[in-house]
């Protein structure tokens, strides 16, 4: 059903694609590309903790919570 029993003559792999998987430091913050994986975005953004003063990261740790 996902395909819907169509024949695709091109299939294109996003993880291929190096614009992408880039990960991109401006000073307007951090960009990564669509095809980058959780694992890598969970790296980066403790690498930005370390790197950068309080102030500038806070954004980057998530909060989590217990549901009552």
């Amino acid at each position: 059903m996902k395909f819907k029993n169509m024949k695709y003559p091109v299939l294109i792999n996003p993880s291929h694609v190096p614009e992408l998987s880039h990960v991109e430091t401006t000073a307007a913050g951090i960009r990564f590309g669509g095809a980058v994986t959780l694992t890598r975005v969970d790296e980066e953004l403790k690498d930005a903790l370390e790197k950068y003063p309080g102030d500038q990261s806070t954004f980057f740790v998530a909060e989590y919570f217990t549901p009552r």
